[in-house]
């Protein structure tokens, strides 16, 4: 797809010693968040909180670039935590009920489809804009954190 080669431009800016300093990026925000919220529907007013802390922080500057970065560490974030817990479902699905688990895989491989098309759709919607790049990566974090959440909720 088009805009996984555009995923590599972040790391050639950073090798080619474009990018004048590595953005800093933290995760506590999110973490706070998701620790302070017991509902789970509230839970999904976090998503993007610690990308939003990153932005504001006055240390990153960069444009497209940081926004890109910024929305890429968050995005990697929910990743791990949603194959932790994809994981631990199938782990579980898989001894008790493996026809479960064979619509828990499909579900997931769906998922995916999904969020490459939606995202897909988003970078396409900018054109030649230099804000495809970080329409892309906030629209991966945001699809790959509402699935966490939907996977963490059925734990």
């Amino acid at each position: 797809m088009r805009w996984q080669r555009v995923l590599c431009w972040p790391l050639l800016w950073v090798a080619t010693g474009l990018a004048a300093q590595e953005p800093t990026f933290r995760a506590e925000p999110l973490e706070a968040c998701l620790q302070e919220t017991v509902e789970r529907a509230e839970r999904f007013a976090c998503i993007g909180a610690a990308s939003d802390a990153c932005l504001s922080d006055p240390a990153n500057r960069g444009g497209s670039y940081v926004e890109s970065f910024c929305y890429d560490r968050e995005r990697a974030y929910w990743d791990d935590r949603l194959n932790s817990s994809y994981a631990r479902i199938m782990a579980d699905a898989t001894a008790d009920d493996p026809a479960l688990a064979d619509a828990l895989r499909d579900m997931q491989r769906a998922w995916i489809t999904y969020r490459d098309a939606r995202c897909q759709a988003v970078f396409d919607a900018w054109g030649d804009g230099t804000g495809r790049s970080p329409a892309l990566m906030a629209c991966l974090m945001q699809v790959t954190a509402e699935q966490t959440l939907f996977l963490e909720g059925r734990l």
